[in-house]
Order: C-alpha cells, then sequence, then structure tokens
C-alpha cells in the first residue's frame, strides 16, 4: 500500500516558521518537521526509533545524509530528495494470540519505511514490516560494488538472476540499503519499474 501526501506548502511553512520566530531562513528544521508530520499522518501508531549502535549514532550526527533520525537522499534516481524511517509500535493483544508470545517476550512492532518524494506529494511505502519485534538492522545509502555477494534466495519471489543484473546496473552508485548490526547479510534496495522497491540480499564470503 503506497499513500500520497502533499508537499506543496513546504517552502512556505518553513518560511512563515522562520518569519514568526524572527530569526535567520534554515531549511533544514523546518524540512524535518515536514517528513516527521508525514509519518505521523501516515503511521499514526508508530514512532521514529534512534540507530541501534552509539557508533552509527555518531554518525548519523556527523552526515549529511541523515536528518535527526531519518536517513535522506535520492532512492528512486528521479532527482527528488526522499527519506527512510526505522518505526516502532507496541504491540496489540490480539498479535500476541497470533504469534503465541506473551508481551513479556516481544512488547512492540517494528517496520521500515520509505517515503518517496514528489514534485506536490510523497508516496510512503513499507520495505520491512511491520513485523513484531524490534528492527536490529541500521539504515544507510551505500554504495553497490563488485564485492557483494548475493545469496540464492532472492526477495519478492523475483528472477534468480535479478540480484546480480542490479549490481552490475547499478555499480559505484548509492542505493537504500539495511545493513545487519549483528549478523553477516545486508538488504539493499532498488527502485522497481511500477513504482516500491525490489530487496536484495548479500552476505560476507
Amino acid at each position: 500500500m503506497h499513500q500520497r501526501f502533499s508537499a506543496k506548502s513546504h517552502s512556505f511553512i518553513v518560511l512563515l516558521a522562520a518569519l514568526s520566530a524572527n530569526c535567520s531562513y534554515s531549511a533544514e528544521p523546518g524540512k524535518l518537521d515536514i517528513y516527521t508530520d508525514v509519518l505521523k499522518a501516515r503511521y499514526p501508531e508508530f514512532q521514529v526509533i534512534a540507530p541501534y549502535s552509539e557508533k552509527v549514532k555518531e554518525y548519523y550526527a556527523r552526515s549529511d545524509e541523515y536528518l535527526g533520525d531519518l536517513l535522506v537522499g535520492d532512492f528512486n534516481s528521479d532527482g527528488i530528495e526522499d527519506f527512510a524511517a526505522i518505526m516502532t509500535r507496541s504491540i496489540h493483544d490480539e498479535e500476541l494470540e497470533e504469534i503465541s508470545r506473551s508481551r513479556e517476550q516481544v512488547d512492540n512492532v517494528g517496520q521500515v519505511v520509505v517515503c518517496d518524494g514528489g514534485e506536490s506529494e510523497f508516496q510512503c511505502s513499507s520495505i520491512y514490516g511491520p513485523k513484531p519485534g524490534n528492527v536490529y538492522w541500521e539504515l544507510d545509502f551505500e554504495f553497490w560494488s563488485e564485492s557483494l555477494y548475493s545469496t540464492s534466495s532472492v526477495a519478492d519471489g523475483q528472477e534468480p538472476n535479478l540480484c546480480a543484473t542490479e549490481q552490475k546496473k547499478r555499480l559505484n552508485t548509492k542505493t537504500l540499503a539495511l545493513l545487519q548490526a549483528i549478523g553477516l547479510c545486508d538488504t539493499y534496495f532498488f527502485p522497481k519499474s511500477d513504482g516500491g522497491y525490489g530487496s536484495c540480499r548479500y552476505c560476507a564470503d
């Protein structure tokens, strides 16, 4: 499911806020508020969570690819900025019954969402989840490289050679990625022609 949100008044809202505060105009703080409002409107029960590890938190703070706890970049190669977030909410009782677990064992539901920018709107979709439990990966904007090793299990029922094809086609360009904080396999995402994202899992030799 995709959800669209109007972005027509972004510049006006940011400028008005700066003028009302009697301060110099700065796009970044206003942009973070806009992106956060989009997520709140689409996923009202969920909250954006900070990076899992302290090392990545430090990287977020000094990298221009992060805005607060959001990853920003042109994920679908259309020249317009997109953003992504790891989000969580409390698990519902019926969800606990479905997985036969107690709240002491699992107390939340996690997901990773991407909102693609457009000339006048955002289109948001989930690339992971929502699933019971924490999301123990880190969001990043990573390069496709020749050293990536694709596993035989391809996500979303894709054709077996698709990941090798995407890897060659996108070599040395950046892509949205989920990097495992613990483990050897990472997931790289690429935009599909009909919208949304496909994914490939790459593991260390």
